[in-house]
């Protein structure tokens, strides 16, 4: 992926300085827009935002969040991802902040959103998108990503040279079917093949002690589906539930901004804590 340099980040926040009264710096590079629609929204008025600057990367984040002395106000925005899942404590870094999930995407996974996508492109009420898209069911449908998640978790803290999230791309994970859907004998044999992994770490007591320190801290979680990531896992399920109701292809980017279009200030409660906790 093409990085910014971080010097080059900070010229572009400069351009921008006189059309907002915040900068905001990110990682994805490409998700500009997107970010900057989500920010307006969530942002209140008079505080005006127009633009963010990605960078590329959480590392090149946190390195120009550790080097800003501008006198404006700034934020530096990063991704849960496994550490926040395992409950590593964030990057003491003033204007950094961490999402308590585990990426954006997991922020814009919201029912009514899905369903008022459903609605337009069905031409139907609410209650009856309500009732073709069952979104708790497919809750319950993925809810086993979790268990896997946990173990990502844990095994990236004693070993982070092996690959994890990225090592299953979703569709390894499926079973054939209009739509297709997240296989449990598939998911089981994930599950034990990172659990295995991490008795080879560790041993199997200490393993079992890591991972169930892991499940209690999700067990409080209000979502536990947040530490799933919401733009490799959730996100694809979610499109083939989409597009088996309304019946016609979607891609995958276009309904990704279709939701975020559909949010809400009072669904982004991560962005506006994030917006707060800026200086």
């Amino acid at each position: 992926m093409l990085r910014w340099p971080v010097e080059a980040g900070r010229a572009i926040a400069r351009l921008f300085s006189p059309l907002q009264d915040i900068d905001i710096f990110i990682e994805d590079q490409g998700d500009e827009v997107f970010y900057s629609h989500l920010f307006s929204v969530a942002s209140s008025p008079p505080q005006r935002i127009c633009r963010v600057v990605a960078l590329g990367g959480r590392g090149e984040v946190e390195a120009a969040c550790r080097t800003y002395a501008g006198a404006r106000k700034a934020l530096f925005l990063i991704d849960g991802d496994l550490a926040w899942v395992r409950g590593d404590p964030a990057p003491n870094i003033d204007r950094l902040y961490r999402l308590q999930c585990y990426c954006i995407e997991n922020a814009i996974i919201i029912q009514r959103a899905v369903e008022a996508l459903v609605s337009e492109d069905c031409i139907c009420a609410g209650q009856d998108a309500e009732q073709r898209l069952q979104f708790n069911d497919w809750k319950r449908e993925v809810d086993g990503l979790v268990d896997l998640f946990v173990r990502y978790a844990v095994l990236n803290a004693l070993a982070p040279e092996i690959p994890t999230v990225h090592r299953i791309p979703i569709g390894n994970l499926l079973v054939a079917g209009q739509p297709p859907s997240l296989c449990p004998t598939k998911l089981s044999a994930a599950i034990a093949v990172a659990e295995t992994e991490i008795v080879g770490q560790v041993g199997t007591a200490q393993a079992l002690e890591e991972i169930g320190r892991v499940e209690g801290r999700v067990s409080l979680l209000s979502e536990r589906l947040a530490i799933v990531s919401g733009k490799d896992f959730l996100l694809p399920l979610l499109l083939f539930r989409v597009k088996g109701v309304i019946g016609m292809p979607i891609r995958k980017d276009v309904m990704r901004f279709r939701l975020a279009k559909q949010c809400q200030r009072e669904d982004l409660g991560e962005l506006i804590a994030a917006l707060s906790a800026a200086a």
